[in-house]
């Protein structure tokens, strides 16, 4: 009878920790107001504050969270040739807190060259909340996942000689 009531009382507690995606939950505020000795302003003039996510220290996530993003094919920078022009790009991602607009947050794709490190472009997509996106690859090419598995995601192209977010029809 001991054992019984014993799985009774857990069973609830097993089920949260197996269900639970702790990514559906997390948020981040950004709290640098500068990137690369540049002010959130410079990368966009909407911006006051931004930050760019790693998992090379602990500052944003657990060593636990980084291997459930690595599991899912999530990274958070790639350098790739990406429009085809002969120069290696670096593609990092992040948060930032805008001005003013219809939403308090915006994820945020910095591009820059990867050997320079000369700022190309930064490109945007406003949020509701503070919560992380990541970058995995598709078949076509590069896409944002945002809170990792949330149903939802946008790829980024290069379309008339910029980088351009579209926004392929919903999954799952």
């Amino acid at each position: 009878m001991k054992q019984f009531l014993l799985i009774v009382l857990l069973l609830p507690t097993c089920v949260w920790a197996i269900s639970y995606a702790w990514w559906v939950k997390y948020t981040y505020e950004p709290i640098s107001t500068t990137f690369d000795a540049k002010s959130a302003e410079f990368y966009d003039p909407n911006i006051t504050h931004l930050e760019f996510y790693t998992c090379d220290n602990d500052r944003f996530f657990t060593k636990e969270q980084c291997k459930q993003i690595a599991i899912n094919r999530g990274i958070f920078s790639l350098v790739t040739d990406g429009n085809g022009d002969g120069v290696e790009e670096e593609f990092l991602i992040g948060i930032a807190k805008n001005k003013k607009g219809k939403y308090p947050y915006s994820n945020i794709v910095l591009i820059r060259n990867a050997e320079t490190k000369e700022f190309i472009q930064l490109i945007s997509a406003e949020s509701r909340g503070e919560a992380f996106s990541v970058f995995i690859g598709t078949d076509n090419g590069l896409a944002i996942f945002y809170c990792m598995e949330c149903g939802y995601y946008s790829e980024i192209k290069w379309i008339n000689n910029k980088w351009a977010l579209t926004w392929p029809e919903p999954y799952g």
